[in-house]
Order: structure tokens, then sequence, then C-alpha cells
């Protein structure tokens, strides 16, 4: 999850992974952790259920973060470019399913 903000600095490094794509170079010694792009507070929601996109089967265990990352409009609009448009289907009924809540490396269940 993404809330307009702040730029996110090191979404400049996914930049310049594309433009060494672009330009064919596969070697390079850019170190890159996506978990520098995470939000400070790591807690996060766990649950069970499926794909976004049609046929919206497949059992999926989801695993989204609290807290949002922050990017600047600019960096939203260069991702969504990328991005299918409406991938998304409508909120389902949970039907007795358990949503797991994170709290300081330990989960706990939430119904």
């Amino acid at each position: 999850m993404v809330k307009e903000g702040e730029e996110n600095s090191y979404f400049e490094k996914l930049n310049v992974f594309k433009s060494l794509a672009k330009n064919g170079k596969e070697d390079t010694n850019i170190t890159f952790n996506p978990e520098k792009m995470y939000p400070k507070n790591k807690s996060y929601y766990q649950y069970s259920g499926s794909l976004t996109t049609p046929p919206c089967s497949d059992n999926v265990t989801w695993i989204v973060f609290k807290n949002p990352i922050n990017m600047s409009e600019n960096e939203i609009k260069d991702i969504a470019k990328h991005l299918p448009k409406n991938n998304n289907r409508p909120i389902q009924p949970l039907n007795d399913r358990k949503i797991l809540i994170s709290k300081q490396q330990k989960l706990r269940f939430f119904k």
C-alpha cells in the first residue's frame, strides 16, 4: 500500500535498474534491498484469500503492512504507467476466515 507524500529516495534505485535494463546491461554493482522501501513500522495483517484478477481463484496468503509507504505523486504516476488498470475486485466477506495481526514480531488472532 502506498500513500502520496514525501518522495521515497530508495525508489530512485528502481529507476536506475529500469535504465540499465533498457540499455541491455545486466552486470552492475548496485545493491538493491527492497526492505528499504518498507514502512518503519513493519506490523502487518495476514489472511487467506485469492487472486484479485479473473478468475479470482487460487489460494493466496496475503501479507499487508498496516502502514503504507510514502511516495511522491510523480513516483506513483511512474509506477501506475506499468500496472494494469482496474485489477482489483470488490471487498469480499470474511466467510469465517481469520485475520492475523502482527504485533512486535508476534501474531495474534483477530475475528
